[in-house]
Order: structure tokens, then sequence, then C-alpha cells
């Protein structure tokens, strides 16, 4: 889902995640829909995971070879 020099849209992040809540909602359970977390799975870097966490409906990340350097200590204090 692209890699760290890819610019990443909060706002399209956002609206991706209110569609799936939405779909989980309606299509599962209404209550399941308002308590599911989502989680950003796209490359994150600590400046990503900053503009990321601040969207209401994104709840944390699946960082991916990041956590295998100093930046992974960087995303979790962004966070």
């Amino acid at each position: 889902m692209g890699d760290l020099d890819t610019q990443v849209d909060p706002v399209e992040v956002q609206n991706a995640a209110v569609n799936m809540r939405d779909w989980v909602r309606n299509v599962v359970h209404k209550e399941i829909g308002q308590n599911i977390r989502i989680i950003y799975g796209g490359e994150v870097d600590a400046m990503k995971a900053r503009n990321l966490i601040n969207m209401r409906d994104i709840d944390g990340f699946l960082v991916g070879k990041q956590s295998l350097t100093q930046e992974f200590a960087w995303i979790v204090n962004a966070v």
C-alpha cells in the first residue's frame, strides 16, 4: 500500500475507515461496527503516524519493516 515516499491524504484514509465501519455496522452488527478497531496497514513513519492518529476512525497502525529500525521508537512516541 505505497511506500514511505508516497504521500497519504489523512482525509482519504479517514473516509475509507468510515466506509469500513459503516459496512460492519450494516452487514455484521451495529454495536460491533461502533466498537471495532481500525488499524492502518500502509507504510508508516513518525510523520504519517502523527497525521493519521488524529483521524477519528484510525485506532492504530500495523507497522512493517519500520518496526525493525529506530523509526519504530519515533512512531510510538508520535502516537
